[in-house]
Parts: structure tokens; sequence; C-alpha cells
């Protein structure tokens, strides 16, 4: 467990201070615990190797190791550096990377901002972290701060426990999203000579389901699609969610084993009375916990998010550009959103939208300068152990419209296929987090032995636990069913066949010196 001491004289900054932590540690995968002020009794009689001070000021802690990250900092030392060694025993931050990633979270800098686009969305260009959208800034903070933990534990020659992020120790995760817009011809297609021979010959370039089914069949690969219930603009979606041939594709999309979740409306993203009603139309026809992504990605800091939480959505995925890749919070990995001036931490989760196909054309404008641009992006979220969602339009499957996407997707496939990943619905991604924030870790230590118990609230089979051990630690396992473990340069890893709710397991690791 890691102890975290904040002391800080502005209780609102503490209170953000603790939510961003908790974001943060979630991530790494490391049990925490939070200390307010500077208790010398608690603190002399703490056990652990390693201290975090997060506080207005620096901290002499004497003899214990501490890594100290001071309040109110933003600045960076040369060279891009984040931190310094005061000396052997002390790591101290010289930019507030707490502060930094609670107001990149929160999107600080989009509250009552004029940098609004035609459809009143901020503009990507106008961030502050615009330079970085493919190498999110939280997470090279979070992994920054990881570093210096297990080095500080490698001086202590203790163990390090942690979950690793994904299934059976996947590198990454990849969710595949669907938005469900134009099914079939518009107004504006009589403009297009293809097109309306297209309508003669009774063919419809919009319906492209099959063509997205079976490429993802081919990979044996689940996805997410975003169906719209409202209709009040002209710029919604045409077509209603109670048509026979809409009904007949939801209930095959169900069978085949994708999510269907709530796309909604042009002008709903600010209103609980519409937001409330689309719901309802889509729970008529979809059971269970539903997702939610906002039309032409508009959203408003922080009311969506409390709109979205209030009615009960299970998780959002709205917060991305629609003309530029990568991660507008800063962070590949699903968050609780944090309601600034309601100050307040919400129970929904925010999944960050990566990669949306209209932007990443945009941006790129030629099939090889797509997949050169995804793989800088994907290559950070490997580093991160992170997730890159993806939303391709069922639409833009049409080679003879749209030539060279579904091509790039394909490539993607095949890219997270070779490479590892965990991929899945928006419903299993964020199930999965769900499941591995459900388990607690107990640790109980003599003075050669280190017990850890492993509780479960839910079913999460393939769960993984990394133990980093010491230099000149060797620890032995005593194995037990439904493990299988591995030992690499870093100590060891066990994979949890089976990890059921409610059924504790406990692993015993002793020193041999």
């Amino acid at each position: 467990m890691i102890i975290i001491i904040l002391n800080l004289r502005d209780r609102a900054l503490a209170k953000r201070a603790e939510y961003t932590f908790g974001q943060i540690m979630r991530y790494l995968g490391y049990g925490y615990k939070i200390i307010y002020g500077l208790n010398k009794i608690t603190i002399k009689n703490e056990k652990r190797p390693l201290l975090i001070y997060y506080g207005d000021n620096e901290f002499d802690f004497k003899n214990k190791k501490s890594i100290q990250i001071i309040s109110g900092r933003l600045k960076r030392k040369e060279h891009g550096k984040l931190y310094s060694f005061r000396n052997r025993d002390t790591a101290l931050f010289e930019h507030d990377i707490i502060l930094e990633s609670f107001n990149i979270l929160a999107r600080e800098e989009e509250i009552g901002s004029k940098n609004a686009d035609s459809h009143q969305r901020f503009a990507a260009e106008k961030s502050e972290i615009f330079r970085n959208l493919k190498d999110p800034t939280v997470n090279k903070h979070a992994l920054a701060l990881d570093k210096l933990i297990k080095g500080f534990f490698r001086l202590s020659d203790e163990p390090l426990i942690r979950k690793c992020h994904w299934p059976e120790n996947k590198r990454f995760a990849a969710c595949l999203t669907h938005d469900v817009d134009i099914v079939k011809f518009t107004k504006s297609d009589i403009f297009s000579i293809s097109k309306i021979t297209d309508y003669i010959l009774g063919r419809n370039p919009y319906w492209q389901f099959d063509r997205v089914i079976e490429l993802e069949k081919r990979h044996n690969f689940s996805s997410t699609f975003f169906f719209c219930t409202g209709k009040r603009h002209d710029f919604d979606p045409n077509y209603s969610i109670n048509e026979e041939k809409i009904v007949n594709v939801i209930r095959l999309l169900m069978k085949r084993g994708h999510e269907i979740s709530l796309h909604l409306s042009y002008l709903s993203y600010g209103s609980n009375e519409m937001m409330m009603a689309e719901k309802r139309e889509l729970s008529s026809v979809v059971q269970g916990k539903i997702g939610v992504r906002t039309h032409f990605l508009r959203f408003k800091v922080p009311d969506t998010w409390i709109l979205e939480d209030k009615l009960g959505f299970y998780y959002d995925s709205s917060l991305g550009y629609s003309n530029r890749i990568g991660y507008r919070s800063g962070f590949c990995w699903p968050y609780n959103p944090y309601a600034i001036g309601a100050e307040e931490e919400l129970g929904l989760f925010e999944l960050p939208l990566s990669v949306m196909d209209s932007a990443l054309f945009e941006e790129s404008k030629t099939s090889a300068n797509s997949l050169k641009s995804l793989k800088k992006m994907l290559k950070n979220v490997i580093k991160s152990g992170g997730v890159a969602v993806m939303n391709w339009h069922q639409r833009v499957f049409n080679e003879k419209y749209f030539h060279g996407w579904s091509f790039v997707y394909g490539k993607c496939l095949e890219y997270f296929e070779k490479n590892g990943a965990f991929v899945g619905s928006a419903r299993d991604i964020i199930g999965w987090v769900v499941k591995r924030n459900s388990i607690s870790i107990s640790e109980m230590q003599s003075k050669n032995t280190l017990k850890l118990v492993l509780d479960s609230k839910a079913d999460a089979d393939g769960f993984a636990l990394r133990i980093i051990c010491g230099k000149s630690s060797r620890l032995k396992v005593h194995k037990h069913k439904n493990l299988n473990i591995a030992r690499d340069k870093e100590g060891f890893i066990v994979i949890f066949n089976k990890l059921r709710k409610d059924h504790p397991v406990s692993l015993e690791l002793t020193r041999i010196k």
C-alpha cells in the first residue's frame, strides 16, 4: 500500500488533490491510503518504505524515503525533466503534476471558454495540451511517479504489489465503436449523380452494417454501436429507432455480441428532459446499463457529465475532437469525471474518445499518413498500458465514397491482434475496469514473509497481479489452483484463471536471503 500525505491549507485544493491521486493510483494499480496533515506519530509508526507527500512546502522526513510534490509549482526543469533528487531518500517534483493533471482531467480550461466552433464545441487548437494530444499528459505524469515509486521500493529491498491493467496481463486495450448517423439517402444526395444512380438501382451506400460485422468477426472482436432516438434538428440522424429495419439490425448486432448504446441528438447534450426522453426510448429496445456519446461530439463541461450521471448512464465516450485525434483529457484510461463547481467526483465513467474516422482523415489526408499517425499514437497507448477508443461510422465502410477508410480500420484490427491488445466494446472495457477496481489486496508482513489476500466483488477471470521484487530479493510463491505464475526481470506475474466473487485467494511470498 502506498501512503499519500496531503498537507494543504486550502481544503478545496485538498479535495481536488485527493480525487487526482485516486484516479492516478487506480490507473497504476496500487493500493493506497491518504493521510491529511503531518501527524508525526502516524508518520513515525508507518512501516511502509515510501511516503508520497503533496503539500504547500517541502518537508524533511528524516530517515524515511519520500516523493514530494509542492502545490502550485507549475514549471518544468531543463530538458523537460519533472523531478530531481534532493538526496538518496528524497525525490522532488519541480512541477506540480497533481494540479496540472486535475486541470486537464476536469477540463478546467473549457469552463466558460469562448474558444468554440460553429457547433459550440471547444476547439482543439485552443487547448493547452494541443501539442501533446497523441502523447497523453496525465499518463506521462502518472508514469513518472510510478518510476520513482518502483525505484524507491527497489532501494528498500521490499516487494511492491500492483494490479496489471488488463486481463491476462495484456499490454493495452482497444475499444471499437460506431456512431450510427446516416443510414439512408438524404436531400443533399440529389446533387450527386453517383448517389442518384445508386438510388435508381436500389443500392443503399449507407447501409454497411454487414461489412462491419464481417470485418470484426474475422478477429473475434465485438464493438459498440451508438444509435440515436431523437430527431429534433436537421443535423440529427435520418432514421427512427422504431423502424422495422433499424429494430432488426439492432437485434442482429446484439445476437452477434455487440453492444447497443445511446447517441444523443444534436440539441440534447445540455437538456435533462431531452436526454431522459432519449434514454427512455432506447431502454424500450435495449435492456441493461446504457452508455452514451453525444452527436457531433457536442459537450459542455461539466454540465453534460452532471446530467448524464444524474440520469444513470454507465459511461460517456464523447470527450474527443472532431478534427484531431488524441486525448482531449490527457488520459488514455477510463476515469470518473470531476464536476468543478459542484466539487464532486461523479459515478459516471468517462471513456475518452481517441480516434474518429473523419478527424483522422481530415488531419492526415491519405491512408498512408493515417496509418503513420495512428501508429505514433498507439505506441504511446501501449507504453501507458491504456486504451485506444476508435469511432468508425458504419457508412464509411463503403469503399466507393470513402476510399481507404475501411482499409485503415482493418489494419487497426490487425495491429491490435498482433500486439496483444484486449479488444472489445465500451461495455467490455468499462466492465473490466469496474471489476479491477473492485479487487482489494490486503498485505500482512512478518519478518521474511508477505501474505497477500485478494478479495473480489465480482468474477474477474484473467486478472493479473504483478509482484515487483527488490534486486537482492528472491521470492518463493506457494502455488494455488487456477493460477499461472511466471517470472521476468521485474519479479512475478500471477494470472488468476478463475477469480470468483467473494472467494478470497491467499498468496505467501517468502524472502530467501
